[in-house]
């Protein structure tokens, strides 16, 4: 907010018949239905709330070319009001951007025709040079002394939490940062505000609880309204809420950190995502979205601080015809509108008919039956694939320019295949899931159970005092699962690549004491007396026997088996990158071969063929993880003040406390000790071999049926997902207690 606007003060309405004295500016009616051109977003907005009942302030607007009629009409308008002029531009209040403090605002006694007349002119005025009029909202302004701030219905590092800062006298000291607010912090859950908040400031209480209360109940309201979180300015005046300013929370174009965050914790490599990027998009997004009729105006994909990230848009989407009950528990934290009845969602926007019957007939893997063939076809095609050229590692390793464009377009080919057939896996597995229980996969052969079991004979060697990279128990386990990593980017190396860390980690465990086995938690039975599959955790529809037990096995291990494939073709695929980045170097193109990992597939494909290679300078092969970034006003300035309670999703059940140990990447897993809590943005399947080791799993990302989720429930270890910001709220060390039916993580006092 600016200018004056902090100074802003209730007024009455003006007397019903001022409006037909003069009619040269638009009230809240006529700026609803008015084009977007002629009064802006802000205005809009507000007049949209005034007339729903919100507690907005009364207000009319000035059209961009509107000559001025009688200021003494609009005085009597508004009960001879001192009144604040505000900008109301059409790209003012938008999700990409707010545009906040670009735009002038200006306090003004009205009886004045000539001084309203500059005033009117200098906001309209006041865009950047060339650019057109806008529109000037007139409200009344309020009290001088009046209590003022913002409020956001999520914090924007913290999805878990609603936030409001506040101010005596005026909103325009917290939004300039000349001031320092009072905070409130408030534990949220869905669309509503749970437990006690805390305030962090100094002195005296600028607000009480209950109005801290009342102002995030509004922003979620508002929220619950438009899908998204919302970025609120308003005014307290002792008794109630007035709202001054509503806007998209400003965090650029709306991302969700559903699934790609998750598969892509540590950033993505250019030529990884250019690789990759097209087909995911192609098949987790675009195909599937054509199977009901939909189709995405802006792109469904993009890449934030090296991390890929789906649209908010198309994250609802993907999920806008699922029943409740089947939408994973991250996107409905994520997204509002899907906790709304199914059927009301049906109403408002029906799926194409067409499109549902074209789906049906086409795409034969919606039936559960055809979906297992056509998954065996594909690997009994795959297995030939990989041992033939272009993707046979004989070929790769001599293979001409020509060769290796053939063996991009084979890895590019085979990637698609798989995400086709996977796509409906990921369904059938939520599916089966829910409907028999959410019961636990116990036993399990799929085949990161098999490296785990594997990986716990070698340390059971290394503890006889067996050397191990002699051993032929240690080939062949490289032969089996050598081509796994820690990332499904090429640029990642791979076990067989780089065995030092996974031979440090089994010389570590086979020096600790015999403890739990690795495999232990997943072959266990409750005291129940359950079976494999372990007691229905929720609503069961189908009995677990049968036919329905087999769907409900292959669609589990699938989630796992598909990973594991895929790391075979993307060992092909770093393969032929680091051919194509030997030959670059042989030509004196590029200092080393991994260097091949900074440039795009155009760009290497273009330099193969004889082009130039683009300079390199600030591209990076591996990208790090993200820092979390503050933003100014918003985080406490003190960090005695961090929640003491977080909350996510617990997905593995179980009660540990432990110090916290961060995990960024597998580079990082010699550093956790026994019983040490696991803190990680998303933990890769490939970490599996510190799992049985580990006392609890915490997570940012994630929900029940993501590998972190499933290898903790087969290791027996309690599991938290979805905590935001933990990996920056939870310092190194410090004791925490993670308790994976509740789903919390609470920090111990030292």
């Amino acid at each position: 907010m600016k200018g004056a606007i902090g100074a802003l003060s209730a007024g009455a309405a003006a007397p019903a018949g001022a409006r037909s004295e003069l009619a040269w500016w638009l009230e809240p009616a006529e700026i609803v239905a008015a084009p977007i051109s002629r009064v802006g977003s802000k205005a809009r907005t507000l007049a949209r709330h005034r007339l729903a009942g919100l507690p907005v302030l009364d207000l009319v607007v000035v059209p961009p070319e509107q000559e001025i009629g009688s200021a003494a009409a609009l005085a009597r308008r508004f009960a001879g009001r001192c009144c604040v002029l505000r900008s109301s531009a059409p790209d003012e209040d938008l999700a990409g951007a707010s545009q906040a403090g670009r735009y002038l605002s200006l306090t003004l006694e009205l009886g004045d025709a000539a001084a309203l007349e500059r005033a009117l002119a200098r906001v309209r005025e006041s865009g950047p040079p060339g650019s057109p009029p806008i529109p000037v909202l007139i409200q009344p302004r309020l009290a001088p002394d009046v209590t003022a701030g913002v409020a956001f219905s999520r914090h924007p590092l913290r999805r878990g939490e609603a936030c409001l800062e506040a101010a005596r006298a005026s909103v325009d000291g917290v939004t300039s940062g000349t001031t320092e607010p009072e905070y409130w912090f408030w534990d949220r859950q869905g669309a509503r505000l749970t437990g006690r908040g805390r305030r962090v400031g100094r002195g005296a209480p600028v607000l009480t609880a209950a109005a801290a209360r009342t102002l995030l109940s509004l922003a979620l309201r508002l929220e619950g309204g438009s899908g998204e979180g919302r970025d609120i300015e308003w005014a307290w005046d002792g008794a109630r809420a007035i709202l001054l300013q509503d806007r998209p929370l400003a965090t650029g174009a709306g991302v969700s950190d559903y699934f790609l965050p998750e598969r892509f914790p540590q950033g993505v490599s250019r030529l990884g995502w250019s690789l990759l990027g097209p087909s995911i998009a192609r098949c987790a997004v675009s195909d599937p979205l054509r199977f009901v009729g939909l189709r995405l105006e802006a792109p469904a994909m993009q890449v934030r601080r090296r991390i890929p990230h789906l649209s908010r848009e198309a994250t609802r989407a993907l999920f806008y015809y699922f029943p409740q009950r089947f939408i994973p528990d991250e996107v409905l934290q994520e997204h509002a509108e899907l906790r709304i009845s199914w059927w009301r969602r049906l109403w408002l926007r029906p799926p194409a008919p067409a499109a549902i019957a074209r789906t049906l007939l086409r795409e034969p893997d919606w039936f559960p039956p055809l979906h297992r063939k056509r998954w065996r076809d594909f690997l009994r095609e795959l297995n030939t694939a990989l041992e033939t050229p272009p993707l046979a590692s004989a070929a790769i390793a001599d293979a001409s320019p020509e060769m290796l464009r053939r063996g991009f377009d084979a890895c590019r080919l085979w990637t698609e295949r798989l995400l086709e057939i996977h796509r409906w896996s990921i369904v059938h597995a939520e599916l089966i899931w829910r409907i028999t229980g959410k019961r636990e996969l116990r036993r399990p052969r799929h085949a990161t159970a098999r490296a785990r079991r594997d990986l716990e004979a070698l340390r059971r060697l290394a503890a006889d005092g067996c050397d191990l990279p002699e051993s032929p128990r240690w080939r062949a386990f490289l032969r089996a699962h050598g081509h796994r990593a820690d990332s499904i980017d090429p640029a990642r190396a791979t076990w067989a690549e780089d065995p030092a860390a996974l031979l440090a980690l089994l010389r570590r465990d086979a020096a600790l004491a015999p403890g739990r086995d690795a495999g232990a938690g997943a072959g266990r039975v409750d005291a129940a007396g359950a079976g494999p599959a372990g007691p229905p955790q929720g609503r069961s529809y189908l009995p677990l026997r049968g036919p329905v037990a087999r769907w409900w096995r292959f669609a589990l291990e699938l989630r796992e088996n598909q990973r594991h494939h895929w790391h075979r073709i993307l060992a092909r695929l770093r393969a032929l990158c680091l051919r194509s980045g030997e030959i670059l170097t042989n030509r004196g193109e590029l200092a080393r071969a991994e260097q091949v990992f900074q440039l795009t597939l155009d760009e290497l494909l273009d330099a193969l063929t004889g082009g130039a290679v683009p300079p390199l300078e600030g591209r990076l092969a591996l990208n790090p993880t993200p820092a979390a970034h503050s933003l100014g006003g918003i985080e406490p300035r003190r960090p005695t003040h961090r929640a003491p309670l977080m909350r996510g999703l617990g997905v593995s059940s179980g009660c540990v406390s432990g110090p916290v140990c961060h995990i960024r990447s597998g580079a990082d897993l010699a550093a956790l000790s026994p019983g040490a809590i696991l803190v990680t943005r998303a933990a890769d399947p490939a970490w599996s071999p510190v799992f049985a080791h580990a006392g609890a799993l915490v997570q940012e990302l994630g929900g029940a049926l993501s590998h972190a989720a499933i290898l903790a429930r087969e290791s027996g270890i309690p599991a938290v997902v979805g905590v935001a910001d933990a990996t920056t709220i939870l310092v190194a060390g410090e004791a925490v207690q993670v308790d994976g039916t509740r789903g919390t993580v609470t920090r111990l006092r030292r």
